[in-house]
């Protein structure tokens, strides 16, 4: 197996420079590491209590397997109710909405609009 490495590089320039890629390449996988135990974490840990909790259309989605335009239907369809925050652009749903919704048993209805 032969190195592309030009003629005027000692093998032992080209080996410091190999240990110094792995040595940043050790550092970033600590990193990437380090910012998912971070995110499990936050995950695992229960929902402060400030208050209600707040879904994005896709978070809601992902909960009971649709995606977040067939949310964004189900909003204007009005079978789930949105909130902006503050008078935002951004459109969220309400956590307990969306249990509600499941436990009411119109969830899985089968009622789904196609695209045309």
């Amino acid at each position: 197996m032969s190195r592309n490495v030009p003629k005027n590089v000692t093998p032992e320039d080209a080996d410091a420079v190999a240990d110094a890629l792995f040595k940043v390449v050790d550092v970033l996988a600590d990193a990437v590491a380090g910012r998912v135990a971070n995110r499990m974490n936050a995950l695992s840990r229960p929902a402060e209590k400030s208050g209600p909790r707040l879904l994005t259309y896709a978070q809601a989605g992902e909960r009971i397997g649709r995606t977040s335009e067939a949310i964004k239907q189900m909003v204007k369809r009005k079978e789930l109710k949105a909130v902006h925050p503050q008078g935002g652009q951004r459109a969220f749903i309400y956590e307990r909405d969306l249990e509600d919704y499941i436990e009411s048993g119109r969830f899985g209805s089968g009622r789904r609009t196609r695209s045309r």
